[in-house]
C-alpha cells in the first residue's frame, strides 16, 4: 500500500470511529469540506492543565491489533477533549505516537481550537525508517500547530528526554502499554512520580 492510500484509509477509519462513538456530533462529509481558521499558537503558551501527551509501543512490539489500538486511542482522545483538553503532544515515533497525531488532526477538523504539538527527540530521528513511514511522519509533522526538537544529541537517551519533556508540559498521559520494560514503561513511571493523570488503554 502506498503512502497516499494508507493516509486515506486511516483517515476514513478514524472518521468511522468518531461516528460510532458520537454519531450526533460528527458528520462524515463535514470533515472533508470544512475550512479551518487558525490562530497564533506557540509552545510557550501551553497550558499544562489543558494538555495531554502520549506514550506507547512501536507497531512490532504491540500485542494487539492496529484496529484495536486505533479504536482505544480515538476514544481516549475524545474523552480527553470532553474533559477540557485542547492541546495534545505527540512524540511522533512510529506506532502509537503517529496514530494519535493522525486522530488529533482529524478531530481538529471538527474542533479548530485543538492544537497538535510535535515533540521530536532529535533532528533526523526518522532517517532509518522505510520510505512510507517517513512520508507519513513528514505529512503529519507539516500539519502540526507547533513542533520542538528536544535535543541536539543523537542517542538512545534522547528519546527518554523527549518523553520527559512531554510529560512535564502536560497533566494527562494516554498510555498504550502491554507490560514490557522499555521507554513506554519508563515514561509511565516518570508520569506517576510527577503526579500526572495516566489513562491506560
Amino acid at each position: 500500500m502506498d503512502f497516499l492510500q494508507h493516509m486515506h484509509n486511516e483517515r476514513h477509519l478514524i472518521v468511522d470511529l468518531l461516528l460510532q462513538e458520537h454519531e450526533t456530533r460528527y458528520n462524515a462529509e463535514y470533515i472533508e469540506t470544512r475550512d479551518r481558521s487558525t490562530t497564533t499558537f506557540s509552545i510557550e503558551s501551553i497550558a499544562r492543565d489543558r494538555t495531554c501527551s502520549f506514550t506507547g509501543h512501536r507497531p512490532e512490539k504491540l500485542k494487539r491489533s492496529y484496529e484495536e489500538c486505533l479504536r482505544s486511542l480515538t476514544k481516549a482522545i475524545m474523552d480527553s477533549y470532553d474533559d477540557g483538553f485542547r492541546i495534545f503532544i505527540s512524540g511522533m515515533s512510529r506506532g502509537i505516537d503517529l496514530w494519535a497525531a493522525h486522530i488529533i488532526l482529524v478531530l481538529r477538523s471538527f474542533h479548530p481550537e485543538i492544537r497538535l504539538v510535535a515533540a521530536i527527540p532529535f533532528a533526523g530521528f526518522d532517517s532509518r525508517w522505510n520510505l512510507e513511514d517517513r512520508r507519513i511522519f513528514q505529512s503529519l509533522l507539516a500539519q502540526a500547530d507547533a513542533s520542538c526538537i528536544v535535543t541536539k544529541v543523537k542517542a538512545a537517551s534522547s528519546f527518554q528526554l523527549r518523553n520527559v519533556w512531554m510529560v512535564d508540559r502536560s497533566s494527562r498521559l494516554i498510555a498504550c502499554w502491554d507490560g514490557d520494560p522499555g521507554g513506554t514503561a519508563n515514561t509511565i513511571q516518570y508520569a506517576k512520580r510527577m503526579n500526572k493523570t495516566i489513562i491506560m488503554i
